[in-house]
């Protein structure tokens, strides 16, 4: 369990005053001897674009080896490296791992900017569809079919994020079934949906984007999904549907150019 340094937790050593003073002046500090092989926990810190600190404590000197003597006995932690996380102990690298999903699935956590553009990059072609298909002088009965075809295939990209999640998951049992099963519905959904014509397939598809986003909603609320990616996927749900279902009523002729 994470050790806090404002408070010494009852199962700790003493609180060194020189180890309150360090943590304090980076988000995360490593401590590690001169040996000590941290290449795996400096690689996920820069993956996650998080500043540190790396204090190699060396044993040449009596007054080092005090400190480090003092380290232990407050985090009562056997192994190196020895991770401090705002201000808090929290283990070594397996911790520190927890710990960055953690903080990455949060609801604080803000969207990383490639999911953030190339999510929205992706409305472009439902966007294009609906302003198409309903601007004066459109470009015809082309932009109907050509958006549905485009969105049939976001769709079954849908169902493929759902299977790489599964695969993250657990890999057996009833829930796996869940997962796995939803994922290779989306594209199955997708293809009748681009067999049918007319209202059937665009309604189809339609509820297809709402049945995926809602199952998506499911697994946030259970921890399994981020909750960036949650606010990304409303975003862009809400606004594919509306482009389908503008589109739809322009191909039906309920909608007509300005």
């Amino acid at each position: 369990m994470a050790q806090t340094l404002t408070e010494t937790p009852a199962a700790a050593g003493p609180l060194p005053v020189w180890l309150m003073d360090r943590v304090a002046r980076d988000r995360v500090v490593v401590f590690c001897s001169e040996l000590t092989d941290i290449r795996r926990l400096e690689q996920r810190l820069a993956a996650a674009d998080m500043a540190y600190a790396v204090e190699r404590m060396g044993m040449g000197s009596q007054a080092m080896r005090a400190r480090f003597g003092g380290l232990r006995e407050f985090t009562r932690w056997p192994t190196l490296p020895q991770v401090f996380l705002d201000r808090r102990f929290i283990g070594g690298e397996p911790e520190l791992a927890v710990a960055l999903k953690q903080a990455a699935a949060g609801p604080g956590a803000p969207v990383p900017a490639p999911a953030l553009w190339l999510g929205v990059a992706g409305l472009v072609p439902f966007v294009a569809g609906a302003a198409a298909l309903t601007a004066p002088g459109g470009a015809g009965a082309i932009w109907g079919p050509v958006t549905f075809a485009y969105g049939a295939a976001i769709l079954a990209f849908l169902g493929g994020v759902q299977w790489g999640a599964a695969v993250g998951g657990d890999a057996a049992g009833p829930r796996a079934w869940l997962r796995y099963g939803a994922s290779v519905l989306a594209p199955l959904a997708a293809w009748v949906a681009a067999l049918l014509s007319g209202f059937a397939g665009a309604a189809l598809l339609v509820a297809g984007f709402v049945v995926v986003y809602l199952w998506d909603e499911w697994l946030g609320r259970a921890g399994e999904l981020p909750a960036w990616y949650l606010r990304l996927r409303r975003g862009l749900t809400a606004v594919v549907v509306l482009c389908l279902m503008w589109v739809t009523a322009a191909a039906l002729g309920v909608a007509s150019p300005v």
